[in-house]
């Protein structure tokens, strides 16, 4: 059981004990691991009220470091058996810690950290092992046109097989179109000379002017490949009819 004494100071009243949050922040940040924190009191997994500190640290955070350094400031009692690492503390609109959005993020006992931490160890094929404690990000999933409209294709009514018949068609034959052509202000556009016709002509271009240089493929791994012009250029001309 805990209880809040003043909420100005931010007293709480903890194992009988009178402890001033504040005053215990100060300490962390003594420590040159702690770049910011913010200590609160809420139920741990052993569903009793204890003192979780979350920390800001520009490097990997160490609850042991703390909790050594800890111990000549409170009783035994008292000691934090939890460390939350954050990328930064949330802010309220006035500048002040958001605690209502420190509580809804999920602790994990120290000694869960180190229970893994001991299980890994004792692996044959395992050396050396440092658990760490990180937030978890969602993955983005790739999507398809099909995620976002189930039914494009009944709405495109052919509309996308229209496109690739016209992207097909000769450039010197123009569609017929019975709606107002989009006004373009300026120059026409101008075909420079000697324009390459064909893809195995413009990579033999692109090869010549920049060897070194290439296009880079993104694998679904994420992964790179990449392959130069001068590469490029014999299958395109392979597959050129």
């Amino acid at each position: 059981m805990f209880e809040f004494l003043s909420s100005q100071r931010r007293t709480v009243q903890l194992h009988g004990r009178s402890i001033n949050l504040d005053e215990l922040e100060a300490i962390l940040l003594e420590d040159p691991t702690v770049e910011a924190c913010a200590v609160l009191v809420r139920k741990g997994d052993r569903a009793e009220a204890e003192l979780v500190p979350y920390v800001v640290s520009p490097e990997s955070l160490c609850p042991r470091r703390l909790q050594s350094y800890l111990q000549d400031f409170l009783p035994p009692e008292l000691l934090p058996t939890t460390y939350v690492p954050v990328s930064s503390l949330p802010l309220t609109p006035e500048g002040k810690v958001d605690e209502s959005t420190l509580t809804r993020l999920s602790v994990l006992d120290a000694d869960v950290v180190e229970q893994w931490q001991d299980k890994l160890q004792h692996l044959p094929e395992v050396k050396q092992v440092a658990v760490q404690v990180c937030n978890q990000t969602a993955d983005q999933r790739r999507l398809h046109i099909s995620d976002l409209l189930p039914n494009w294709k009944a709405v495109s009514g052919g509309a996308v097989e229209a496109s690739v018949n016209l992207l097909n068609q000769p450039s010197s034959t123009a569609p017929s179109v019975d709606h107002p052509l989009a006004v373009s202000h300026g120059e026409p556009l101008r075909k420079p000379d000697k324009l390459p016709n064909t893809l195995p002509d413009a990579l033999t271009r692109a090869a010549l002017a920049s060897p070194d240089k290439g296009i880079v493929y993104i694998q679904p791994d994420d992964s790179e490949v990449f392959q130069t012009y001068p590469d490029l250029t014999f299958p395109a001309k392979s597959y050129n009819p």
